[in-house]
């Protein structure tokens, strides 16, 4: 399944010892490619217009110097290499892929990480910020148990890479990227109710 049925139906398959794979949207991939293009021509736009208006009055040195003029540059030469990115990850087939078991995380077939239900504390619908943004669209969000952690630690200082100590929701905590087939709210619904029916924790 490419995205999530309706919520009986895939609880129906994860009691059967089945899976729900949730893949990436291919039209919240367009949409975002769309936006970034529009906002790298926009950009653009502006840069040549800074140029040419700097040539003209001979005064080529100051634009080229501004901060605003290299933070333009970059951002269209993201903006160009955004196409290149979607492409790359649409075509890895990126998915997650929930079973009784736990929740997956997978990548050209391939299950790059997985977490089971009970090293999960709780699952959320929430809004996360930060202190240099205060607004944002609701989040699929997990939190890992104590004990989850310090596996996952073990095994990261064990395969040489240093655990993450801060984030927006802790050591533990998790955003899910926006951009799943179904939405976030379907999303939700669906983790909430396999953490709570296989980890024996109540969704928060």
């Amino acid at each position: 399944m490419s995205g999530p049925p309706p919520l009986h139906q895939a609880i129906a398959v994860l009691d059967a010892g089945g899976q729900v794979r949730v893949a990436r949207s291919r039209g919240y991939a367009i949409g975002l490619l769309v936006l970034g293009l529009l906002v790298g021509a926009g950009l653009l736009a502006w840069l040549v217009f800074a140029v040419a208006d700097g040539l003209r009055r001979d005064r080529m040195g100051v634009v080229l110097a501004h901060p605003v003029t290299w933070a333009s540059t970059i951002a269209v030469v993201a903006c160009a290499l955004l196409p290149v990115v979607i492409a790359v990850r649409l075509h890895r087939r990126e998915a997650l892929v929930v079973t009784h078991g736990g929740l997956a995380t997978a990548s050209g077939g391939v299950i790059r990480s997985h977490v089971p239900w009970t090293g999960i504390e709780r699952v959320g619908f929430e809004r996360v910020t930060g202190p240099y943004y205060h607004f944002a669209p609701r989040s699929v969000t997990y939190v890992l148990t104590p004990a989850a952690i310090e596996a996952r630690d073990r095994a990261m200082v064990a395969a040489g890479r240093r655990p993450p100590r801060y984030g927006l929701l802790g050591p533990g905590g998790y955003v899910l990227e926006a951009g799943y087939v179904g939405g976030r709210r379907r999303l939700y619904e669906l983790l909430a109710a396999a953490h709570h029916r296989y980890g024996g924790v109540r969704p928060s």
